[in-house]
């Protein structure tokens, strides 16, 4: 055997012989060799859909080139699947089926138009003469803050919630639908 082949051929023994020895038995990989990484988070737009062609997915993200993503069961499908025809932005991971695993979403429009997602607060503040004003402020997940003029009262039965809101012209909540429930 050539000096080439040879230190190789060595080197490959040596790290067999001593995984082989090890005492440790919380991993098989030999010293010096990396273990695979976990699957990376990535972020997807798209439309959910129930397409009801697969049993075991039966939620789809559509993407705007209509390429359809199936959505593997996760806490958060039982939510997605009250959002059909919302546009959303879902993060996760790819499963080794290669469907998608929603851990977060964040809904951007709903019947195409868009919308605010977040939770309703009440804030009461004083005005000029110490007399309480009461204003509502939608507070999506991302950290921005939107003021809520006029929301109905059926909305404000549902402070403290997660809700989709779409805004008219001048700022007024003029639709909304609860998330999650």
């Amino acid at each position: 055997m050539s000096s080439s082949r040879f230190i190789p051929a060595v080197f490959a023994a040596s790290l067999l012989t001593a995984s082989a020895c090890s005492d440790d038995s919380k991993s098989n990989i030999p010293a010096g060799i990396l273990a695979p990484s976990p699957a990376a988070s990535v972020t997807l737009s798209g439309v959910i859909s129930k397409t009801g062609r697969d049993a075991s997915h039966p939620l789809v993200l559509i993407q705007d080139d209509g390429s359809q993503i199936r959505l593997a069961a996760s806490d958060e499908t039982p939510t997605l699947a009250d959002l059909e025809g919302a546009g959303v932005d879902v993060g996760g991971v790819f499963d080794s089926d290669l469907a998608f695993e929603v851990r977060a979403f964040f809904v951007r429009q709903m019947h195409g138009v868009p919308v605010l997602d977040g939770i309703v607060l009440e804030e009461t503040t004083l005005d000029a003469t110490d007399n309480p004003v009461i204003n509502y402020r939608l507070r999506p997940s991302d950290g921005s803050d939107a003021q809520l003029i006029s929301p109905s009262a059926e909305m404000l039965l549902h402070l403290g919630e997660r809700m989709w809101v779409r805004l008219d012209d001048v700022g007024n909540a003029a639709e909304f639908g609860i998330i999650g429930k």
